[in-house]
């Protein structure tokens, strides 16, 4: 009788285990859903030409909208854009990024620079491996950096997220599945 009893407690066990290490697929993969959903958009409304020493190019402010998890934010950020030639940082109207990568939107709203060098860019919407998505005001080959913040305190302390509507935003979360 105690072994029929031990038969039945170890099946149970088997049971409970195969149910739990069927689900871990199904969990990890909403996970990478809700690490996918984050994302940003960077606005930089009037950018002007810039110099400093030999590097010519643009720079600008401007805002950063992310979306992260369920929750939308906005805060300030700085780009500087070109190279030492000048052949770089022609300047076509207002600069639009979009932040397709999780880790870079996660590393922004943290205050890490963005260095595009460091990344995947593209101006091709349909490139779906590329980091920041080049929308307009800038050609692909330019190299830029966006920096989270406007001001040296914020460079030090880091940049302010302030928390805004996601309907405002234009970054409609994710809802969560109900199942």
């Amino acid at each position: 009788m105690i072994h029929d009893f031990n038969a039945l407690r170890n099946a149970a066990h088997a049971a409970v285990l195969g149910l739990t290490l069927s689900l871990v697929p199904a969990l990890e993969a909403q996970a990478d859903a809700d690490i996918q959903a984050d994302r940003a958009v960077i606005t930089i409304p009037k950018p002007r030409s810039a110099n400093l020493l030999h590097l010519r190019g643009i720079g600008g402010r401007g805002k950063a909208v992310l979306r992260l998890g369920g929750t939308c934010h906005s805060m300030p950020v700085r780009l500087v854009a070109g190279d030492f030639e000048g052949r770089n940082g022609h300047i076509r109207g207002p600069i639009v990024l979009e932040i397709r990568d999780a880790r870079l939107v996660q590393a922004l709203a943290h205050g890490v620079d963005l260095v595009s060098d460091e990344m995947a860019v593209s101006s091709d919407p349909s490139d779906r491996s590329t980091g920041i998505l080049i929308m307009s005001g800038m050609d692909e080959g330019t190299g830029f950096v966006i920096n989270a913040g406007r001001t040296v305190a914020a460079d030090i302390f880091g940049a302010k997220l302030s928390e805004i509507p996601c309907e405002r935003a234009g970054l409609v979360p994710v809802q969560a599945s109900s199942g």
